[in-house]
């Protein structure tokens, strides 16, 4: 696992580094206020990625990691292209017929945002393309081209998103945001002109009843993780915007920007190793052991990394932000310890999703949903913003506890049979 992390530790920093940059222009030029409408607009892109993907991402990995046939390999990819095709075709024609609706749910005080909305629908067949072809490389345990097409393509957005902010403000980021999907989609082509990998996928529309019932599971789990988790962050900030104001939503948003880029090293870990190594055929494997030494290699290193985001919390502020978002400084203790209880929740739930535990993962994500919604919205009266990140804590300790008690029998075992 470390070896993966050294590969991608260095080009993740460089990718942290521009992020940081253009956080920085997004707080200096378009204030609080604009963070909270680039970070609405974040959310509608994740919604479109899930729903036009139809989910399929997780079993494209799990497949991809399990079977070796190409026949097969290619009759497999063919229903998932079918299905791309279905859920690209209404998600576009949802987006164009409900642009001004959406436009005044989610930017009500941006009234030619609607535009915007309409542009989503133009990048659909990209998000959803790079998703299965990205998701085959990761199956494959091609480390390296994953990263880099991730690399580039954010590097083209973030390099593009400084000067378009700079002319055109709010409407500059919306614009750059729209160049990743694009520039992955011809990274991922570029590397897939390998005659070995084309052979291993096909887009063929051949919907198989055999391979769809194998996708159910993870088409239902992604839906619910990735769909709920960007559903209710965008809820969230609108609650707040409403019984707050719109800044105080920026100030969250600007909380959750430092959460998220520091989870980018995170991330690698889980999404390059644990995922597909829990999702590996092999009648040997030990969920206790695994877990363990997984933990034991990340808990020190995320637990040394998030003090030292505490303590230098201040200057990062100063470094990330402007001086009026010194108010986020209280918040860092929630989150880092939400982030520590978090890193111990998503080992056990990457288990669930590669084992395709349905039950198991609907009773945690519903959990999760309601605990976090519901417990912001009593706490955020009497302490604010800080009440949101309160509750965020909450979740994760709630859910760890659950998740333990949910797998307390592969837990306890000494061989996993499957």
């Amino acid at each position: 696992m470390l070896d993966v992390i050294s590969f991608s530790g260095f080009l993740t920093a460089i990718k942290l580094s521009l992020t940081l940059i253009s956080q920085k222009f997004i707080a200096i030029w378009l204030g609080a206020s604009g963070m909270a409408l680039v970070a609405n607009f974040r959310n509608i892109l994740e919604l479109t990625a899930v729903f036009s993907n139809a989910g399929t991402q997780n079993g494209v990995v799990a497949y991809y990691s399990k079977h070796q046939n190409q026949s097969q390999l290619k009759s497999f990819f063919s229903t998932v292209a079918s299905l791309l095709l279905s859920t690209s075709i209404f998600i576009i024609v949802v987006l164009l017929w409900n642009a001004k609706l959406l436009n005044y749910l989610i930017f009500d005080s941006l009234q030619d945002s609607h535009v915007f909305i309409k542009a989503i629908a133009l990048v659909v067949p990209f998000i959803a393309i790079n998703s299965a072809l990205e998701a085959v490389l990761t199956g494959l345990k091609l480390y390296k081209p994953v990263t880099k097409i991730q690399f580039l393509s954010t590097v083209i957005s973030l390099l593009a998103m400084i000067p378009l902010i700079y002319f055109y403000q709010i409407n500059g980021a919306f614009a750059a945001l729209f160049l990743r999907p694009i520039s992955m989609f011809f990274l991922i082509l570029y590397f897939f002109r390998n005659n070995k990998l084309s052979q291993m996928i096909a887009f063929e529309l051949n919907l198989k009843r055999e391979y769809f019932i194998e996708l159910l599971p993870f088409i239902f789990m992604s839906f619910l993780s990735v769909g709920l988790l960007a559903l209710t962050n965008l809820g969230i900030r609108i609650t707040i915007a409403e019984m707050i104001d719109l800044d105080q939503a920026g100030f969250w948003s600007a909380i959750n920007s430092v959460s998220s880029n520091y989870f980018l090293f995170i991330n690698v870990a889980f999404t390059l190793y644990v995922f597909p190594k829990f999702a590996e055929n092999n009648n040997l494997f030990n969920l206790n052991f695994e877990a363990r030494r997984i933990l034991n290699t990340l808990l020190p290193i995320v637990s040394i990394g998030l003090l030292l985001v505490y303590l230098l919390r201040d200057f990062l502020i100063q470094l990330l932000f402007t001086d009026s978002f010194e108010v986020i400084s209280p918040l860092f203790k929630w989150q880092l310890i939400a982030d520590w209880f978090r890193v111990i929740f998503l080992v056990f739930a990457y288990f669930i999703v590669a084992k395709k535990r349905v039950k198991d993962y609907f009773i945690i994500e519903l959990l999760s949903f309601l605990v976090f919604f519901t417990t912001s919205l009593l706490l955020i009266d009497d302490f604010g913003i800080e009440g949101v990140v309160i509750a965020n804590f909450i979740r994760y300790v709630v859910c760890l506890f659950v998740i333990m008690l949910l797998l307390r029998k592969p837990l306890t075992i000494h061989k996993l049979q499957r």
